[in-house]
């Protein structure tokens, strides 16, 4: 498990933003047996801002664009209040806050970085999710079934 932590202060805030990123087992747990199902990619960011002023503390965790999580304003979720660029969690924050904590972000993924595992991972889901879009194209049965235009055509539909 590889964790990095990065702290900024401001004059109206204390940014915390902490990224854990680790490789593990995909576990099936099925009536009693915990079946190994190949590998998968942990990572969560946990940010914490605390306003100086008021001494609120804004806490949450997740992937940058996961729901709550620094949600840029967009068509579904409404107009936010003056001044806001975005939400995180059940609060509003500014450009200035917003563009501060996104660095931040971005400093923290370039420094732990992406094992060749983690990579390899990524690039096999990529793959999969390519493929089951062409396994949902109707296909012309040999000598049998064709899920074209169902029935036995062997092949000649489309002529």
């Amino acid at each position: 498990m590889t964790t990095a932590t990065r702290t900024q202060q401001t004059e109206n805030s204390i940014i915390e933003i902490k990224l854990t990123r680790e490789v593990s087992d995909k576990v099936s747990y099925s009536d009693g047996y915990n079946i190994k199902t190949g590998r998968e990619v942990y990572e969560n960011y946990d940010v914490k801002i605390t306003l100086k002023n008021s001494g609120k503390t804004i806490k949450v965790s997740g992937k940058p664009g996961g729901f709550a999580f620094f949600a840029l304003q967009d068509k579904y979720s409404g107009k936010y209040p003056d001044g806001a660029h975005a939400r995180v969690g059940d609060a509003y924050v500014g450009k200035k806050l917003y563009d501060l904590a996104m660095a931040m972000i971005g400093e923290l993924d370039a420094e732990i970085g992406k094992t060749e595992e983690q990579t390899e991972i990524e690039a096999v889901t990529v793959r999969a999710e390519a493929n089951a879009y062409v396994e949902t194209e109707p296909r012309h049965g040999e000598n049998g079934y064709c899920r074209k235009c169902h029935s036995h055509c062997y092949g000649d539909c489309s002529a």
